[in-house]
């Protein structure tokens, strides 16, 4: 039986306008002290391992929580 896996990458928007969904340091613009760290974030998908990437992403948000 196959399986088909489902990467959702480049679905948010950052941006510092207000058409952005995210604020450059991961932070959700509608909902207060809210980050997303994920593929989401990316705009591309990554040729190589995409965990490996997501795993970066979210050791940066916490560099960002953990600054304010």
């Amino acid at each position: 039986m196959g399986r088909k896996s489902c990467h959702p990458f480049g679905t948010l928007r950052m941006a510092n306008d207000e058409r952005a969904r995210l604020a450059p340091r991961l932070a959700a613009q509608a909902i207060a002290r809210f980050r997303i760290c994920g593929g989401s974030v990316m705009l591309r998908i990554v040729a190589g391992n995409a965990n490996a990437s997501v795993i970066m992403t979210a050791e940066r948000c916490a560099e960002f929580t953990f600054a304010e």
